[in-house]
Formats: structure tokens, sequence, C-alpha cells
């Protein structure tokens, strides 16, 4: 059930009275071993206030390590983990993930004319936002500050991966609303695919950071209002120019 990604918490009810059976099971992760013959309804009753204890309380804990307090999205550490189980996939399926590095536009200015309360709105405003424009498989995280990390996974045809970009980009951009007052935000996408980019975590982050201040660049010269989105491959790879 690990192997498989499910999560469910697991109780062991067994007939089996070997001596290293309980030891085997827990440390496979199971949450308890119960024997048939010596299971009465209060025993039972008991093991399964334990199991959801502490599943809530293991809850509470990963919830603290792995996401982003103010957004709720997943954090660097846990996005790591993720990124790195989605190349696993992908090498198996013979698909592609799709890495975008995401830096908003314009969000210095909230902070500053309106204070950090109107940001840290905008912000959670923003990953609403990108969760709600990728699949339920795919993974939209807080990489820092106003940078987001959105990874695609099991893509065979780019242009579908492209079409999500565009409308993650989308969403940005449709004005928010907090205090009486109207904010507009957009982003410059740095995008790059695995495993065109035959590379660890985070030189993938690397290169996809490249792309975004590539994107940034443009949107700065050309005073474009709305995001920009920059495709980065091993051909046009240059040296990063970001200070």
């Amino acid at each position: 059930m690990k192997e498989i990604g499910c999560e469910v918490p697991v109780v062991v009810l067994t007939s089996a009275s070997s001596l290293d059976s309980d030891v085997q099971v827990m440390e496979l992760g199971a949450y308890d071993y119960l024997e048939k013959g010596r299971v009465s309804p209060e025993i039972f009753e008991r093991c399964m206030r334990y199991v959801l204890a502490r599943v809530d309380a293991e809850s509470q804990i990963r919830k603290a390590a792995f996401y982003d307090e103010l957004t709720g999205l997943p954090n660097r550490r846990l996005l790591i983990e993720k990124m790195t189980s989605a190349f696993e996939r992908a090498k198996r399926r013979e698909s592609e993930v799709n890495v975008l590095l995401i830096d908003l536009n314009d969000f210095k200015p909230v902070n500053d004319d309106f204070g950090h309360e109107a940001g840290d709105a905008v912000l959670a405003e923003v990953a609403q936002r990108l969760e709600n424009a990728v699949r339920k498989t795919d993974t939209a995280a807080r990489w820092g500050g106003d940078e987001f990390i959105v990874v695609l996974e099991d893509f065979k045809d780019r242009g579908n991966a492209t079409m999500i970009a565009e409308k993650v980009m989308q969403h940005l951009e449709a004005p928010i609303e907090y205090g009486g007052n109207t904010f507009k935000v957009s982003g410059s996408f740095g995008m790059v695919f695995y495993p065109e980019f035959a590379l660890d975590v985070d030189e993938i982050i690397s290169v996809a950071d490249q792309a975004m201040y590539k994107a940034k660049k443009i949107n700065k010269s050309t005073g474009a209002a709305g995001g920009t989105i920059v495709v980065l491959s091993p051909q046009d790879l240059e040296k990063s120019e970001r200070p």
C-alpha cells in the first residue's frame, strides 16, 4: 500500500501468533497489530481511538513541516519530495514533467503601499488560484517570497502542458479585491521539461529560474501589462544572468 502511495492507516488483524509478526508489520508501517483470539470489543475500540489520535497528531506535525503556513501550499521540503517522485514516475511511464517557476510582477507595490497584511492576502489568493488552475495530479507550491512552482505531471503532448501554463497565467491576472482596494498582479513564468533536462531537482529548478529571469527581463523591457512565459531548452541554455 505504501509503495502505491496509499496513506490510509493500517491496523493488522490476524490469527498469526508468531512473536516476530507484530514487529515486522509495525516496521512496515502498520499502526497496530491485533490477534483475533485476544480481541475484545473494548480492546478494538481502544485501538481505533489510538489510531485516530495518532493520525491527527501526525497530520498536525506534517502540516507544520511540509506546508506553507500562509498559503497552505506545499513548502520547499515537500515540493522537492514530490518532484523527485514525479521524475521517477516519468521515467517509468516514458512521459514528461513540466516545471513552472513563477515570480509575481507588480507585487512589491502592494506591500510598500498597502502593508504586509494586504500582501499576505494577495499571496493567499494567488495560491488558491494556482490550485484551482491545475489538475489534482499536479502540484502547486510556494517556493518563497512571491515565487511559486507548479509541477505538471504525465505529459506526452507538450501542447497540453502549455495550455495549462496559459490557464494559470490567466487566473493570476484577474483582479484581486481586498480591503476596499483592487490589486492586479501577473507572473513571469520560467518553463522547463524533464527529462529533456536530465537533471536532478535542484538543477531543474535552477534552469527554470534562468527561464523565469528571462521572462522577467522581457516583461520589463516591453512594459507588458500581463505575464510572460519563457520555455528554455538545452540548446538555448546560457549561463544565468541572475544576480
